[in-house]
């Protein structure tokens, strides 16, 4: 994660982690540790210089602040960032990130237009398999792409598996998508139901990660980021863990529901 955009996006996955845990932790200085972790990352994402990330800081900002009940956390970081941004952000930066400046559309934008075309007219050739993992290549640039000099990745997960996998690829790859969106919903769900807020903070806070990497994603070919696999593998044990203790509390309030009988 070298490079400025994937490091956005490493931290965009990282700071919904930061924010539940905070809400989730009973001792006050780790408790005053995760916030101040969740603070810092918000300026370190914008100065990454990534519109992607500036995207996906957005949308789990405004998607956690739709969605949680103790949204009121949120407007305070909403009016930091927002002179934070104003008062001392760089005119370079502001540049960058305006979308009405007449150089909004720069090289870095023309390369992901082309990347998309080609990866959309090589899957249109071949939907059932794509071309496989060595597909952006000069030669095939040379015959998918619009500007066949301009040969880069994917620039986004979606168009990355699609080239790479065909059509079937991208669905299966989706249907693993909503199947993680799935088990959180669930999680959550059944967490406020058995009341407990542990496990509801853990599926928010892996649920608004998945966001971060998806939406950040549509602009950064990263679809094998081993974050996004190990927050995935998070999911599973989480849901294991917490069918297997509610199973167990009930089985015991039974009992003792039948003892006292």
């Amino acid at each position: 994660i070298a490079d400025n955009n994937d490091f956005g996006l490493a931290l965009n996955m990282t700071l919904p982690l930061y924010f539940f845990l905070a809400q989730s932790e009973k001792r006050p200085r780790a408790k005053r540790f995760f916030w101040g972790l969740f603070l810092a990352t918000i300026p370190a994402i914008c100065f990454t210089y990534s519109r992607g990330a500036q995207v996906g800081l957005v949308s789990i900002i405004g998607l956690m602040f739709l969605q949680l009940k103790r949204r009121a956390i949120l407007i305070p970081i909403f009016v930091a960032g927002l002179i934070t941004a104003v008062i001392f952000a760089p005119a370079s930066w502001k540049k960058r990130m305006d979308p009405t400046n007449e150089n909004a559309m720069d090289g870095s934008a023309y390369s992901r237009i082309n990347a998309w075309t080609f990866c959309w007219r090589l899957a249109s050739d071949y939907p059932l398999t794509g071309g496989g993992f060595q597909t952006f290549t000069k030669d095939l640039f040379t015959v998918y792409a619009p500007n066949a000099k301009d040969v880069h990745g994917p620039h986004s997960i979606y168009f990355g598996v699609l080239a790479e996998h065909g059509f079937v690829g991208l669905a299966l790859y989706l249907s693993l998508v909503v199947a993680c969106f799935a088990s959180t919903h669930w999680i959550v769900k059944w967490a406020h139901y058995q009341g407990d807020e542990v496990a509801a903070n853990y599926g928010n806070m892996l649920r608004f990660a998945l966001v971060g990497f998806l939406v950040s994603g549509l602009f950064l070919g990263r679809a094998y980021f081993d974050y996004y696999y190990t927050l995935m593998a998070c999911i599973v044990a989480l849901r294991r863990i917490c069918k297997k203790t509610w199973t167990e509390a009930a089985h015991d309030e039974q009992i003792a529901v039948e003892a006292t009988a």
